[in-house]
């Protein structure tokens, strides 16, 4: 497995993007809550780990979702440059 093997890794649960960036992730009902800093450090550990996919569905939140999908464009999505993977296919 390793860093170059394929791990996607989805979430059964809504992100609510907290507005303080530090808040730390914390389960909620229906999914989880976390500050956009502490959602780029867990990124970053799961990229290091070799996850190279990660979906997040910001549909339960109080927040305006322009804004909620502001703040992931500006201050976390820059940090994670998509790499591109091609997939080769063994003769049999």
């Amino acid at each position: 497995m390793g860093r170059e093997a394929f791990k996607p890794i989805a979430f059964g649960g809504y992100l609510y993007l907290h507005p303080r960036p530090d808040y730390p992730f914390r389960a909620i009902k229906g999914g989880f809550a976390i500050g956009s800093r502490s959602l780029e450090d867990f990124l970053e550990q799961a990229r290091e780990a070799g996850v190279s996919h990660v979906a997040l569905n910001p549909k339960v939140t109080p927040r305006p979702y322009a804004d909620v999908l502001g703040e992931l464009h500006s201050e976390v999505l820059p940090h994670f440059i998509p790499e591109v993977f091609h997939a080769t296919r063994e003769s049999t």
